[in-house]
């Protein structure tokens, strides 16, 4: 129970964090929409996990550039989603209160949490009122109904489109090794750095043979690395998208083991298998309702960006990176 509320704390904020304007961490100016500003820390906000895994696949130029294409990317959808509320409130459009209060139901059902008093003690643990809450709530489901009822309507699929496709990218349905992955980053410049062989004798003694909950304490304790609250989970990474000095100690690792020091220039790591996933190949009819689903968003991204293209032209755009 304590784990899902800890997960439906963090999509509270997935899911109001792109209307965050006064109270988010101020790391810079990076854009303006119509005046209104975007500061690194909004972006961080919504890439942070994302990046704790790019040092397991990049390095040097390109975890670089890697790095500034997401964070670009990131920016850019910001700078997508602010123009659209902005449309929203000049027409005058209005959601009724009943559907936002049911969205908000479906969600606290869905994640166990028992009522609205107990997601108000949530909020304010962390700093945020009920109303504040609700009033991005509305804003998120206002810039969703609106992208929707001018890019996503009357789009199908036909069958033949869809087996066509199967056809046509086979390789596409293979999905490869995968681990599910947490990390601890000791950064060789970071505020570790004069203890970095002592420190990853320690932690070596009191992770190995060790379960998830000691992994996440020492994250708290000792990481560099982001999110901290997480306990340094990253996700699924492809095993054969991991860089050389990690694939070659972590090729055949098995679930709930870890695995460290890899040493780096940039720093020690130490990686725990939360999860593996086989290698497996997709049937069509395995496959068949991803494809459709896949067709669709790419007639849905061609709709969605012939509507941005539309609200840019009116628009005061400007980047300061």
């Amino acid at each position: 129970m304590v784990l899902i509320k800890k997960v439906f704390l963090l999509l509270i904020f997935l899911f109001v964090l792109v209307f965050t304007y006064a109270d988010t961490e101020k790391i810079g100016i990076i854009a303006t929409v119509n005046g209104v500003p975007i500061t690194l820390g909004d972006v961080l906000n919504i890439t942070a996990k994302q990046e704790a895994r790019l040092p397991l696949l990049y390095k040097g130029e390109e975890l670089t550039k890697q790095l500034h294409k997401m964070r670009l990317d990131a920016l850019n959808a910001l700078i997508d989603r602010k123009l659209v509320y902005m449309s929203f409130k000049e027409h005058g459009f209005h959601l009724p209160r009943e559907y936002v209060e049911e969205n908000l139901d479906n969600l606290l059902e869905k994640f166990n949490v028992e009522s609205r008093q107990e997601l108000q003690k949530i909020l304010s643990s962390e700093g945020m009122s009920y109303s504040e809450f609700k009033q991005r709530a509305y804003e998120t489901a206002a810039v969703d109904a609106l992208i929707y009822s001018n890019s996503y309507r009357d789009i199908y699929i036909t069958p033949k489109q869809v087996f066509e496709y199967y056809k046509r990218n086979k390789n596409e349905f293979t999905t490869p090794e995968s681990f599910q992955l947490s990390i601890i980053t000791l950064k060789t410049k970071g505020v570790h750095a004069q203890e970095l062989d002592p420190l990853s004798k320690y932690l070596n003694k009191i992770l190995k043979g060790k379960g998830s909950e000691a992994f996440k304490e020492a994250v708290t304790l000792y990481s560099d690395g982001p999110n901290l609250k997480q306990g340094g989970e990253i996700g699924w990474v492809p095993v054969d998208d991991l860089r050389k000095a990690f694939h070659s100690v972590l090729e055949g690792a098995k679930k709930g083991k870890v695995y460290g020091p890899i040493k780096t220039e940039e720093a020690y790591y130490f990686i725990r298998i939360d999860n593996v996933k086989q290698k497996r190949i997709e049937t069509y009819m395995d496959a068949k309702k991803d494809i459709r689903k896949k067709l669709t968003q790419k007639s849905q991204q061609k709709g969605y960006k012939e509507y941005m293209d539309g609200l840019k032209k009116g628009a005061v755009i400007k980047y300061y990176i």
